[in-house]
């Protein structure tokens, strides 16, 4: 299964250690492909090819 960990509002981005907690967990839980993603920079399509999709703390309505 496939987790994407949504940073682009968290402070630190996935540098944040909440973020990287949260990395941790889901390969704890068999995940094997665990990214970032950061709309600033990157498309959020790419969230389409995911299974579990991950909101890293906070403003979720972030520009």
């Amino acid at each position: 299964m496939k987790a994407s960990i949504i940073a682009t509002a968290s402070p630190k981005k996935e540098k944040n250690r909440f973020a990287q907690k949260a990395k941790d967990d889901f390969k704890m839980m068999g995940f094997q492909d665990v990214d970032f993603i950061d709309f600033e920079f990157e498309n959020p399509e790419l969230l389409a090819q995911k299974d579990i999709i991950y909101i890293s703390g906070g403003n979720p309505f972030h520009p």
